[in-house]
């Protein structure tokens, strides 16, 4: 069981999170373009519908559900 999370749930995890760093990734070849920077999280926070969308986000996890709930 455990050798199946680890293929199946954690080496994904911590591979998806390794190529977000780089400046380009080719899946079909396996090729990651050189550069680990910040960019690609920079060039995301920086978008309006990432932040309206994380707003929303808190919104719905802060007050909708626990409002939910308290009517329930």
């Amino acid at each position: 069981m455990l050798i199946l999370m680890i293929v199946f749930i954690f080496y994904p995890l911590v591979n998806a999170f390794v190529i977000s760093f780089y400046k380009g990734y080719q899946p079909l070849l396996n090729q990651r373009y050189a550069g680990l920077t910040f960019n690609n999280y920079t060039f995301v926070w920086n978008q309006y519908y990432f932040k309206a969308a994380l707003k929303n986000t808190f919104v719905l996890a802060f007050i909708s559900v626990p409002l939910s709930i308290i009517l329930s």
